[in-house]
């Protein structure tokens, strides 16, 4: 019976350099759109955070979390709604003990609310501002993407 066998790291490396020594690599920039499946030639630095706030990742309502501790379905809380916020703009309402404003996923959390609770009432995360990309965060050369 003939065993698989198998190359050491180092082999590996070997081979992969001797196979591409002569390939020629050359740097052309592109239109973003067309840069899927090429791999970057240097780094590139996010100016800004992204998203540059914080934003809620379920349909729900924006609150303070003190207000629904102990909260179950034979012991609810009510609470006052402000308002809504609006997908693509800013979050003109402040939440304070006994508020919510309802929030859409991806929308702005607004000033003073600590966590979005979805409408089924499941725990609700939200990304913090800059979570998908911080400011100055390196988009790494040699990455495929």
């Amino acid at each position: 019976m003939k065993l698989l066998k198998v190359d050491t790291t180092d082999q590996v490396k070997g081979k992969i350099h001797r196979y591409f020594r002569d390939l020629e690599l050359h740097v052309e920039s592109v239109d973003l759109t067309h840069g899927r499946g090429r791999v970057l030639a240097e780094d590139v630095v996010a100016p800004f955070h992204v998203p540059e706030f914080n934003r809620s990742t379920v349909d729900g309502y924006a609150l303070i979390s003190r207000d629904t501790f102990g909260v179950s379905d034979s012991l609810p809380v009510f609470l006052e709604v402000l308002g809504s916020v609006e997908m693509g703009k800013a979050a003109d309402l402040e939440v304070t003990s006994g508020k919510a404003v309802y929030i859409p996923t991806g929308g702005m959390i607004p000033q003073g609310a600590c966590r979005p609770r979805s409408d089924q009432w499941k725990s609700g995360l939200h990304p913090y501002r800059g979570d998908d990309s911080p400011g100055g965060r390196c988009c790494n050369h040699g990455r495929i993407y």
